[in-house]
């Protein structure tokens, strides 16, 4: 609107065109850089927040409306997935606007404690911290997890297969 200023901080922009555009104040920007530029947006104390990069949600466009039959526990269409560019790419907008009447809050959209492993995520999800699955084996044999990486997040499908030594078997 006519005399708007709003302040950007911290945003993560996507077009599924691909083209990175924003009109601001009667003037069109074709890149978060110039943006920045133009506005004096996407910054804190002279250097550049944001960014530009799919945000990777769970289902984007596939959420449901909500009201007296559903909640928000029910739009996981929103949520992030585990290597999403939003994952812990966020700052402490408290620090930043101490005198904020309302504040950051300490909890998400879907009542997730922020911040999860001591870093903020852009957005409404905080993607709850990663977690570890330590296995051990007594005798022959082995474990196995896939996928096979150090650290699981939340809503990642892991499987757990355990092979038998040669002399072993399993019964039950």
């Amino acid at each position: 609107p006519p005399g708007y200023s709003g302040n950007f901080v911290n945003n993560l922009y996507y077009s599924s065109s691909g083209k990175f555009r924003i009109s601001y104040h009667n003037k069109t920007y074709t890149s978060l850089k110039d943006f920045r530029i133009g506005t004096d947006n996407e910054k804190v104390d002279r250097f550049p927040v944001g960014l530009e990069a799919d945000p990777k949600f769970n289902s984007a466009g596939g959420g449901i409306t909500i009201g007296l039959e559903n909640n928000v526990s029910s739009l996981p269409a929103y949520k992030l997935l585990p290597r999403s560019p939003a994952i812990n790419a966020g700052i402490n907008l408290n620090q930043i606007f101490p005198f904020s009447v309302t504040g950051v809050g300490s909890r998400d959209f879907f009542g997730n404690n922020i911040p999860q492993a001591g870093k903020f995520d852009i957005g409404a999800f905080e993607m709850p911290a990663p977690f570890i699955i330590t296995t051990s084996v007594s005798g022959d044999g082995f474990i196995s997890l896939t996928p096979d990486v150090q650290s699981f997040y939340y809503g990642q499908v892991v499987t757990i297969t355990a092979i038998p030594g040669l002399t072993q078997s399993f019964t039950g």
